[in-house]
């Protein structure tokens, strides 16, 4: 008796090779539906494993990178919050040579060069440069510049970078960015001027504006445009 028959099947087929035949390709058939539903069950499931461990992979690097970010700011919060004790004389330097009070005419960009500067030359066992900077800002500042940074919330400035973010925030706004782009765009040769002094006020005017975004032809060719007509006719 065949295995895919039981013996009533077989007793019913009386030994007819074409019923038994039939039979056959019928379980055969049946065999290879299970066989592929089994398939595609495993395939789904292991096609669900692999996403699933896919995404858990994903999961944990980005639970390492934020570990490693807090960390990072765990030791910058350390450094800038640390008493830096200051060689006799640093802190009355930055008051004396390093001061930005506020004012429409002044250069929030050029006080922070200036300061950077000066900070650069200064080394201190156990501190960063980061740290050295975000102690020293504020005596850098006086009159309404002093009252704006001591307005800041405790704690909300731990780094440089936010340091310097702020400040220029507040006295280097996007209006002022753009009015200095206009005075570029507009440049002109005052009368009396020599080529030389009209390129020094030109090259203020970009120093003041670090964020003009032209370039170099394009600085070149506002400033030759600007130039008196005789000063023209000399560089032809």
């Amino acid at each position: 008796m065949p295995l895919f028959m039981s013996d009533e099947e077989y007793a019913q087929c009386s030994g007819d090779p074409s019923l038994i035949s039939q039979e056959a390709d019928a379980y055969i058939r049946e065999l290879y539906i299970q066989l592929q539903t089994q398939k595609a069950q495993h395939s789904q499931s292991l096609a669900d494993l692999e996403r699933k461990y896919t995404d858990t992979c994903d999961t944990l690097k980005r639970m390492d990178e934020k570990i490693k970010e807090l960390e990072s700011k765990q030791q910058i919060v350390k450094a800038t919050s640390a008493r830096i004790q200051f060689e006799p004389g640093v802190i009355q330097v930055i008051q004396n040579e390093v001061q930005f009070s506020g004012l429409p005419d002044e250069d929030p960009n050029g006080h922070i060069a200036h300061f950077l500067q000066v900070c650069d030359v200064l080394k201190i066992n156990g501190a960063t440069d980061d740290a050295i900077r975000v102690h020293l800002f504020p005596f850098s500042l006086r009159d309404k510049a002093k009252l704006w940074v001591r307005s800041l919330p405790s704690g909300s400035i731990t780094t440089w970078d936010t340091m310097a973010e702020k400040f220029l925030s507040k006295y280097f706004p996007q209006e002022r960015a753009g009015k200095l782009r206009k005075e570029i765009a507009r440049f002109s040769q005052m009368d009396g001027e020599s080529m030389y002094e009209s390129w020094e006020s030109y090259k203020d005017l970009l120093r003041r504006c670090p964020t003009h975004r032209l370039p170099l032809y394009d600085q070149v060719y506002m400033f030759y445009r600007g130039l008196s007509s005789e000063e023209k006719r000399t560089l032809n």
